[in-house]
This record gives C-alpha cells, sequence and structure tokens, in this order.
C-alpha cells in the first residue's frame, strides 16, 4: 500500500512492523525505518506508550491523516481475533494509542476489516460481520452506518482483503467490494450516503481495459486508492496487475503487472511487463 502526504513517500507491513520507506525509486536505495512495532507475537499496546516497545502481532490496513498521524488495524482472524474493533493512532511524537473504537451489536462477531482517515478527523471502516457487511464513519458522535442501499461482499475470516480510501474533503468513499469483484463509491457520506457500483460487472474475471468502469471485469480487488487528480487505482489481486480509471471518464488500463499472470519478475523494467 503506498501512501503520500507531506512527505511520507510509502508505508508498508512487513511481519510484525510498520516500515516507512523514505524514498522508492528505481534509481534510488530505499531507507527502511521501524516506526511501530517491537517484533513480538504478544499484543501489547498501551495509550500514550511508545510506538517502537508495543507489541502489535497483527497490523494491516494503513491510512495518514493530513498531520502525518498514522493509522492502523490491529487484527488477526475473527476466530481467534486480537482486536479487530480498535482502529491505532500512531503520533508523529512516536506515541501509539486508540483513535477510533467499533462498538459491534454483539461481541467477537464483527471485524474492521480496512480504514481511510477522513481530512475532518472520522474514519471511515469496512465492516465484516456474519450479520452482514457495512461501512461505517466512526467519529466524535459515534458511529453512522454509510452507503447502506448496496449489499456488500467482504471476506469475513481474515485480516484485510478489503480496501478504502477517502477521496478529497471526504465527500467520495471509494471501496473495493472484493467478493463482489466490483469498485462501489459513496457519494457525500455525511449527508446522502448514496452509494453506487463505481467499477466492475460484478462478475469475476479479467476484461475491460480501454472501455468504461462499469463494463470491467475483475478478480478479487483488495485494495484501491485515490491521488490528487481523482485517479482511481485498483490492486486487481485475483488478476495479479493494478489497474486505474480516471474520475473524468477516460478508460480502464492496466499501470503495472501482467495481468491473468503470475509470478515475479520485470524489476528495472516497465510497469505493464513485470
Amino acid at each position: 500500500m503506498v501512501l503520500t502526504r507531506c512527505g511520507i513517500t510509502s508505508v508498508v507491513r512487513i511481519g510484525l512492523f510498520f516500515l516507512l520507506l523514505s524514498k522508492v525509486a528505481t534509481s534510488q536505495t530505499a531507507t527502511i525505518t521501524t516506526v511501530a512495532g517491537n517484533g513480538s507475537p504478544n499484543p501489547s499496546i498501551q495509550d500514550g506508550s511508545s510506538a517502537l516497545s508495543s507489541g502489535i502481532p497483527y497490523p494491516f490496513d494503513l491510512d495518514v491523516d493530513a498531520q502525518n498521524n498514522l493509522y492502523f488495524i490491529n487484527g488477526g482472524y475473527l476466530i481467534d481475533r486480537v482486536d479487530t474493533n480498535t482502529v491505532y493512532r500512531v503520533s508523529q511524537a512516536g506515541t501509539i494509542s486508540r483513535a477510533f473504537t467499533l462498538t459491534p451489536q454483539i461481541a467477537s462477531t464483527y471485524a474492521v476489516q480496512a480504514v481511510g482517515i477522513s481530512p475532518t478527523g472520522a474514519a471511515y471502516v469496512a465492516v465484516a460481520s456474519i450479520f452482514g457487511n457495512s461501512v461505517v464513519r466512526l467519529d466524535s458522535k459515534g458511529q453512522t452506518i454509510v452507503g447502506s442501499n448496496v449489499t456488500y461482499h467482504f471476506p469475513l475470516l481474515q485480516s484485510g482483503g478489503v480496501g478504502l480510501r477517502v477521496y478529497r474533503s471526504g465527500e467520495i468513499i471509494f471501496v473495493a467490494d472484493t467478493l463482489s469483484n466490483r469498485i462501489v463509491d459513496i457519494i457525500n457520506p455525511d449527508s446522502g450516503n448514496v452509494a453506487a457500483v463505481f467499477a466492475g460487472t460484478g462478475t469475476t474475471g479479467y476484461s475491460g481495459d480501454g472501455g468504461p468502469a462499469l463494463k470491467a471485469q475483475f478478480n478479487s480487488p483488495t485494495a484501491v486508492a485515490v491521488d490528487s487528480a481523482g485517479v482511481v487505482y485498483v490492486a486487481d489481486t485475483g488478476n495479479h496487475c493494478v489497474r486505474k480509471y480516471p474520475n473524468s471518464g477516460s478508460p480502464v488500463s492496466t499501470v503495472a503487472g501482467i495481468c491473468t499472470q503470475a509470478g515475479f519478475s520485470g524489476d528495472t523494467g516497465q510497469a505493464i511487463a513485470a
């Protein structure tokens, strides 16, 4: 997952640590720095404590706010979960704390699968539950389900596998509806809460490059990102490639990977040949 805000080039998860990559380019050597986690598989997170000394056994899904605070979920599987209802914050000072907590209707039946931070300070989370999946806004007022006019299909018994990102000032939420093989957008989630299919036919497969987003086929998309120009990038996981669709109405295209071909190759070469 690549995040770019206020000088942070990239944040990734490897094992039990969060690592900050200060420079990522084919002609440069990346500098890796641990920003949270002590490598222990035992959970140990105390509000206000050092992020580096905290035990974060299952970190997944990240976002960064306008002040460069890092947010993540510490998960695990739903059936042996650690804490899949809390969104944690790592401050620029290096301290860790609970930022948002989802209150499930029934304990141990809900799991936050993805998080996106709005410039207004709210968090939007994709929630998987045996009672149905949803997108929820968490803020000082509590929790509110948004985009409820669409039925979502998220992986249930695992951490992650769902993507969610907030665009602009929070006026659009993009959701990778993984098991439905499509991307959903929620327009004006603070008011209208109207969701619609943004990309994908809903049928597993690979097709659609050069055409409109609604006629493209995806295979288990698990992440989504939006740049400042409104271009939406999709990790088309089952097809082993990254695809994009400009909000301007331009056609879908592949930007990285040879779609439908699994494997590892292509370092230093063209992205679409990797």
